[in-house]
């Protein structure tokens, strides 16, 4: 009972000392646990960037690029669910025009949340087939 109480307790200095724990292991004639408590230590901490901060560096880099593509024409919807057409874009600031009363207002580029016109190549392809089919 006594050996294992002392193996637990230098089981738990080596998370911090592996130095220390392993020169005292050696010395009762046992064998260490080596590396293996930084290995742990470690992986849960690839686990916790793959897990958290990558999806959200993913997250971020996909909307600084939709926002980086908006263009003139485009609708957009803002963070305060205010939704609009662009009418021009200035360097943080894009100007927008809300039905249906057209009226004009600034945002800043950060308030835009989301594009709303992605199929816009889409529906120009379906307007060229109707015109196809009419003709």
């Amino acid at each position: 009972m006594r050996t294992s109480g002392r193996i637990k307790e230098l089981y738990t200095v080596s998370l911090f000392f592996p130095g220390i724990a392993a020169v005292a292991l050696q010395q009762q004639g046992q064998a260490s646990p080596g590396l293996s408590p930084l290995f742990m230590i470690g992986g849960l901490v690839m686990i916790m960037y793959l897990l958290l901060f990558r999806p959200q560096q993913q997250q971020r880099k996909r909307w600084q690029e939709m926002v980086n593509s908006i263009k003139n024409g485009d609708k957009v919807t803002t963070s305060g669910g205010i939704r609009g057409q662009v009418i021009s874009i200035k360097d943080d600031v894009v100007q927008l025009r809300l039905p249906p009363d057209n009226v004009k207002i600034e945002v800043v580029k950060s308030a835009i949340m989301a594009l709303d016109t992605p199929n816009s190549d889409k529906d120009k392809e379906k307007e060229k087939e109707k015109d196809k089919k009419e003709k």
